[in-house]
């Protein structure tokens, strides 16, 4: 196994351990739970690298692991699940004293609150329909949601860490400030969705649909994009950190502010983008060599950057006149 494929390992695993955390976010944090936690991550990671041993590729492997986990009361016997588990979303509950903002006093500590607060932990919500509801700040972690519709949903500042997502559609949304992490994410469509400010973290994103999103400073970090189409309407002060871009896509659309850190993009193509104050951190000669910029209009901050890793071809480039205030 190359130095690559082990990194790339790592990466899943992380998206192993959030999943994990999203299960247990909602089972009370006792030393039984505890222990039971750390034994399973124990053993997915086993699990993992036995079937990457067999063969399979790290996507292949990070489904059969999640999908070996079963039902975690079974794993924890008589430890409680918090209120708003399992398939019963439920309203966070307040500390005593003053009612939150929004929400209707019926004595103390006992308050009607609004639907910001209601969480779904550990849910079961296979082909639900969310489309157009308003619930800013939901928390779904370690809920299963393939194929749940989410079209022209107000779900800002969303949690959604450890989440089965497969398929589901965000199209129109607005994700404004949520969180993904460690999700299964394959399939899912953010088609014109708004993600300003969303954070992205340790999942794959080879078969998310963008197209048309707004992605003004969301944060995409330790992500598997390899040969993913990343065709957002918006990457504006957009960072990339501790990602595989491999072969990745962004041709035709507008870069600005845009930071690459610490990501391969090995072949990523930028044809027919324009490129406005976008900083490729740190790379390999041999990587900034296989860049595609044909057709590329970039500005001279972005061009001398490049230039002055010497290796970069940029004959099909075109200056233009740009200010980033």
């Amino acid at each position: 196994m190359n130095e690559k494929d082990i990194i790339m390992d790592d990466t899943i695993l992380q998206r192993v351990d959030a999943y994990v955390t999203g299960r247990f976010a909602s089972y009370a944090n006792t030393p039984e739970a505890i222990d039971v936690e750390t034994e399973l991550r124990h053993d997915l990671h086993e699990h993992y690298r036995e079937a990457r041993a067999r063969g399979l590729d790290e996507e292949e492997a990070y489904d059969e692991t999640i999908a070996s986990i079963g039902d975690l009361s079974e794993l924890l016997g008589a430890e409680k699940e918090l209120p708003g588990a399992s398939a019963n979303p439920s309203w966070e509950n307040p500390p005593t004293g003053s009612a939150p903002q929004g929400a209707a006093d019926k004595g103390p500590g006992v308050f009607s609150l609004p639907k910001s607060f209601i969480k779904f932990w550990g849910a079961a919500l296979p082909d639900a329909d969310f489309q157009r509801v308003t619930m800013e700040g939901t928390r779904f972690d370690g809920s299963v949601l393939k194929r749940a519709d989410f079209t022209g949903a107000q779900i800002a500042r969303a949690s959604m860490k450890g989440c089965v997502l497969n398929d589901a559609v965000f199209d129109g949304a607005d994700l404004s400030g949520a969180v993904f992490s460690g999700s299964a994410m394959r399939g899912v469509s953010f088609r014109d969705a708004t993600l300003v400010g969303a954070k992205i973290v340790a999942v794959s994103l080879k078969d998310v649909v963008f197209t048309g999103a707004d992605l003004t400073r969301a944060q995409i970090a330790k992500c598997d994009a390899k040969g993913a189409r990343l065709d957002a309407r918006v990457f504006n002060g957009t960072t990339f950190n501790a990602s595989d871009l491999t072969d990745a896509c962004f041709d035709g659309t507008t870069l600005t502010g845009v930071v690459f850190h610490h990501s391969d993009l090995s072949r990523a193509s930028f044809r027919q983008a324009t490129l406005v104050g976008v900083s490729f951190g740190q790379m390999q000669p041999k990587n900034v060599r296989s860049l595609i910029f044909d057709g590329t209009a970039m500005d001279k901050i972005t061009y001398n950057l490049l230039q002055a890793y010497g290796s970069v071809d940029l004959a099909g480039v075109t200056l233009i006149d740009a200010d980033l205030r």
